[in-house]
């Protein structure tokens, strides 16, 4: 990374020949729902200079919901200082690629709600009223989940989603038994997601937020759902 701006430095140190700068960012280029917190090797000599040669040696991706700025537990400074601790071993780690950041909650629950409204869309097959519903949201939930994982990885194909849904399938199959509670929970939560596209009708322009609360109307919608539906796939 050449000429590499130092606007938000923290802290610096040397270890050996090694001059090491602990730069964050409010976001990251790749993936703009983490924060970036990054090890330089850099030219002790240009520190202070406004403009820097700057070498990546170790990278951190942070969650934006970590408060960074404003923790009083847990600031900046010591993270930084933290990380510099370890600048040696950081320094023979290379930097992060697209395809080694973690999934992020949207790509891992849509794909499992394109999954969820697989078995609904089976389980009422012949319910003229909801069935193309559930089938809207199969595709729905099938492109999020590919634009997600197009944004993390550079490259997603309609086979990914494909495969993926399949794998998730096979998981209920193999483990609703032990996990009831938390699949018709999941039937509820994908509902609930879905009910913000249809709150903008014909014209989504943004996804929604994953829900957390849900109203008690939907609840009880999708938990009898949840339960019909679970019944007569898992036959």
């Amino acid at each position: 990374m050449t000429g590499a701006r130092i606007t938000e430095s923290i802290t610096a140190g040397v270890t050996g020949s090694q001059s090491v700068a602990c730069i964050t960012g409010p976001t990251s280029v790749l993936r703009p729902k983490l924060t970036t917190l990054v090890v330089y090797d850099i030219d002790s000599s240009q520190f202070f200079n406004h403009t820097v040669t700057a070498t990546i040696v170790g990278m951190m991706m942070i969650p934006r919901s970590v408060p960074l700025r404003q923790t009083r537990w847990f600031p900046r400074r010591r993270l930084c200082r933290l990380l510099l601790t370890g600048c040696l071993s950081l320094s023979a780690m290379p930097a992060l690629s697209q395809s080694q950041l973690p999934p992020s909650r949207e790509e891992i629950k849509s794909a499992r709600c394109a999954a969820i409204f697989t078995m609904l869309a089976q389980s009422f097959a012949d319910d003229a009223q909801r069935a193309p519903v559930f089938r809207r949201f199969i595709g729905v939930f099938n492109d999020l989940y590919l634009q997600e994982l197009r944004e993390r990885t550079g490259s997603a194909r309609p086979e990914d989603s494909e495969q993926r849904r399949a794998e998730l399938l096979q998981e209920f199959r193999t483990t609703y038994t032990s996990r009831e509670a938390a699949m018709k929970e999941e039937v509820v939560l994908c509902g609930a997601w879905a009910d913000g596209y249809l709150a903008q009708a014909d014209n989504v322009t943004y996804v929604p937020v994953i829900p957390k609360l849900i109203p008690p109307a939907v609840r009880a919608e999708y938990e009898a759902l949840a339960i019909t539906g679970w019944g007569r796939w898992l036959k």
